[in-house]
């Protein structure tokens, strides 16, 4: 298993190296505004408010009749403004086209685009105006929109549909296409090895596909409580639990993509650099997003000690070292992954703070919640694994109530 330290030094290194990257590679990814509207009136120029991820948020003269291609494009990691009364239309690189409808109030939307994936994420809350997505061509990682509870909807090529938001609700109406709708679920274990506030009671997290959008189903309202899973709260129901998701999870694993076909390979052979460093390129190819590998090598990990490890410890008194050197190497995949995305979150998060953007920031408080929650869910794996963690920052319970604070403090 990799050191406590060797995972720090990593984490800084990864945090200065995608904040490196996120300021060199925009230059190549971006989308161009070619429709302003105002009042029902056709414009070639406005004025707006975009932010980008370091917390910066400066007011942009946009022309979409310029000679020069620079005065109307907006980069990728750029938070855009709309005002009320205004709708903006944005070609991708990619050709896909995204419309931004502003009606009583300002619409605020991240918009995240590269060859590989696409992600229009609407940052405010109220219940005025609406996304309209259309997906030309399609890309490796598809395009998604989403809301600030990072809830979205996938879509394969020669789809149109709307988005629109009332606080964490999203709401989706078809137009063309088919649309697979794809959700994170959250669901409560019963798990002797932790208790919190008197209860023996943690989370896990799957991403499934729920429904489609089609022309036999015109319109879907996703509510997030609407898809609470049953509490596994028995032995049994945690071994069927775990039989059928080691399955479907270490399909998605293997089957994404190339490279995630040779990461699972070195990851299953223990060699942990060569299986994150194939991983990483699929995350950067579109072949599977870094939430999906989290979920689903944390469920692999869990699935296999529970339905292997556990019953060879109960057979012969101890785990076998080839099945702990596997589980171990998974586990520290999932922790690279989850500690990068938390570093990143938490710089966000901390910025848009520091700079006064407090509905931008809400949106980055709930993804740090999330990597809070992501990173209990590890270090309770490993206690499983390990018998005991190798500091008290990696204490489950500790994690666990800094979700719940940095969520309450929304």
């Amino acid at each position: 298993m990799i050191s406590n330290q060797k995972l720090n030094t990593l984490q800084l290194f990864l945090v200065f190296l995608m904040l490196l990257c996120g300021l060199t590679s925009s230059y190549g990814q971006w989308g161009e505004i070619i429709k302003i509207e105002q009042n029902g009136k056709s414009l070639d120029i406005i004025e707006i408010y975009i932010a980008n991820q370091n917390g910066v948020r400066e007011k942009f003269l946009i022309n979409k009749k310029t000679p020069s291609k620079e005065a109307y494009k907006v980069i990728d990691g750029s938070i855009i403004e709309v005002p009320k009364n205004t709708i903006i239309g944005i070609k991708s690189i990619n050709t896909n086209y995204l419309e931004i409808v502003a009606v009583t109030h300002e619409k605020i939307v991240e918009y995240l685009v590269s060859g590989h994936r696409e992600l229009y994420r609407i940052i405010d809350e109220n219940n005025s105006g609406n996304l309209l997505t259309r997906v030309i061509n399609k890309i490796a990682g598809g395009v998604t929109t989403a809301n600030i509870t990072d809830t979205e909807d996938g879509g394969a090529e020669s789809t149109v549909w709307k988005v629109w938001n009332k606080g964490e609700n999203l709401n989706f109406e078809h137009f063309e296409g088919k649309v697979a709708m794809n959700f994170r679920s959250k669901i409560e274990m019963e798990d002797d090895i932790i208790k919190l506030d008197g209860e023996n009671k943690r989370v896990l997290y799957l991403t499934e596909t729920v429904d489609y959008l089609s022309k036999k189903n015109k319109s879907y309202a996703f509510i997030p409580d609407s898809l609470a899973k049953v509490p596994l709260t028995s032995e049994e129901t945690i071994d069927k639990f775990f039989k059928i998701e080691l399955n479907k999870q270490s399909r998605i694993l293997k089957l994404s993509g190339s490279h995630a076909k040779k990461g699972f390979k070195m990851l299953g052979q223990g060699h942990y650099e060569e299986g994150i460093a194939e991983y990483t390129k699929a995350i950067e190819l579109g072949e599977i997003d870094t939430d999906r590998f989290i979920q689903a090598s944390l469920i692999l990990t869990e699935a296999y000690h529970e339905m292997n490890a556990k019953k060879n410890i109960a057979n012969s008194g101890f785990q076998s070292s080839k099945i702990k050197s596997n589980l171990d190497t998974w586990l520290d995949a999932s922790l690279h992954f989850i500690i990068e995305a938390d570093s990143l979150k938490n710089v966000k998060y901390v910025n848009f703070q520091k700079n006064g953007h407090k509905n931008i920031a809400k949106a980055f408080g709930y993804d740090l919640v999330l990597s809070k929650q992501y990173l209990a869910w590890a270090y309770i794996v490993k206690l499983k694994l390990n018998g005991c963690l190798e500091n008290t920052d990696q204490n489950p319970l500790v994690l666990m109530k800094l979700a719940d604070e940095i969520k309450e403090g929304l």
